[in-house]
């Protein structure tokens, strides 16, 4: 159990609440649809009963001399009910101090997260939790198997630990140089909307459709955007760089960690999109990309870089205003301009079996911004895999190519939307 009140922003996220605005919100989002509607009192009751448990993300956030630091929160939570507008700029001062939101509509309970607090596997877990006391609440005759971080799962001093610290190694040499890429060019929604395309099909149809390519779900997903972005060369300005997405990365999957705090990289596959290309040809330069990338000692090199300019001695004494200007300038050279789409897999949700009878799907969504138009979040849960669209722009060629492609392969695909009149 941690002992400790206050700790500093873990690596990834120490660049989160310098960068955030209405324009870039740097949120994500999971929700859960039930089967029956959702008493928003249960569910705050839940919530409270479940805080306690995860000291990693029960924080408030505060600026110190130097660096912004994480100390408990002892505050009321509130939960909110949903309205059209997802994703929109948390404001701590404004949410009691949380960097998390709980919303309900309908059967569904959703999560909106910052990411200066936790990436996906956090809030996954987080709401896992959540989930099960409300419906134990409600009377449902549930049990965790193991599954579930409930209250009498004692909690590990690992789970507050920055294990980008702990996989630092000085010794290792770095480059840092990022090419720029191809951006989306589009008429953004007014009011800083944001717009969600859900496709929902089988995870046993697409296994079976990316074994035929030796390819992974993601990677054959990653191939199906690089197709469709070669078909909608009108929506990209500067057509002179590449088409490259972004595939964030679990390090918990490489490296021993039980964090519930951020620990994700990105892998990266870049692509001319000028080039005429068949699928396979793509397919094959997404997964020799892959191949190259997810290797262990690369990756480690990239936690490297990140930390080093951390502890960078003009860095470090550098008051926080400074390196607020500083990582604005870098998250834009780093992040935005190298970065064209992003493709971030959740992977598969596993719940207790007493829970899935209570839990119809699951749903997740990558934040998307001015700066980085239109994103792709990917989860499956109990033999659907849910693919999410999140845009700043009107314009939708780019969502209706890629789920034409996956169609045109067999894959039978549910659209949903949330989407406006425009």
């Amino acid at each position: 159990m941690r002992k400790e009140r206050w700790y500093p922003l873990d690596n990834a996220a120490k660049v989160f609440p310098s960068i955030s605005s209405n324009d870039r919100t740097t949120i994500f989002r999971l929700s859960m649809t039930l089967t029956e509607d959702i008493n928003p009192f249960l569910l705050k009751e839940a919530i409270e009963l479940v805080l306690p448990r995860f000291s990693a993300l029960n924080t408030e956030i505060h600026a110190g001399l130097f660096w912004y630091y994480l100390d408990k929160n002892d505050k009321k939570i509130e939960v909110y009910e949903e309205t059209g507008a997802i994703s929109t700029l948390i404001e701590p001062k404004n949410n009691n101090g949380y960097l998390f939101k709980f919303y309900y509509y309908g059967k569904r309970i959703a999560i909106e997260v910052l990411h200066s607090l936790t990436d996906g596997t956090g809030a996954l877990e987080l709401l896992k939790s959540v989930v099960y006391t409300y419906l134990h609440l409600n009377g449902k005759n549930i049990s965790s198997d193991g599954i579930i971080l409930t209250d009498d799962v004692e909690e590990r001093h690992e789970e507050v630990q920055d294990s980008f610290i702990k996989n630092y190694d000085k010794e290792l040499e770095v480059n840092r140089k990022e090419p720029k890429a191809l951006q989306f060019n589009g008429t953004y929604y007014d009011n800083h909307y944001l717009s969600l395309i859900t496709g929902t099909a089988s995870v046993d149809e697409l296994k079976a459709l990316s074994k035929k390519h030796n390819a992974t779900i993601t990677e054959f997903l990653c191939a199906c955007s690089v197709l469709a972005a070669s078909r909608c060369r009108g929506l990209f300005e500067k057509k002179d760089k590449p088409f490259r997405v972004f595939l964030p990365i679990n390090l918990r999957r490489f490296f021993p960690s039980k964090t519930m705090r951020n620990f994700s990289l990105y892998a990266r596959t870049s692509h001319d999109i000028n080039e005429e290309k068949s699928f396979e040809d793509i397919i094959e330069i997404v997964k020799t990309d892959m191949k190259n990338e997810l290797v262990k000692e690369k990756l480690q090199k990239r936690i490297v870089g990140n930390v080093k300019l951390e502890k960078n001695f003009f860095m470090r004494i550098a008051p926080l205003f400074i390196k607020q200007i500083a990582m604005k300038v870098g998250y834009k050279v780093w992040g935005d301009n190298a970065n064209s789409f992003a493709i971030s897999n959740l992977g598969v949700v596993k719940l207790p079996k007493s829970m899935t009878e209570y839990v119809k799907d699951v749903v997740f969504s990558n934040g998307a911004s001015i700066y980085s138009c239109v994103n792709l979040g990917v989860v499956s849960y109990n033999g659907n895999i849910k693919m999410s669209f999140l845009s700043s722009i009107i314009e939708r060629d780019f969502q209706r190519e890629f789920f034409r492609i996956l169609t045109s392969f067999g894959v039978k695909v549910v659209i949903d939307s949330n989407e406006v009149e425009v």
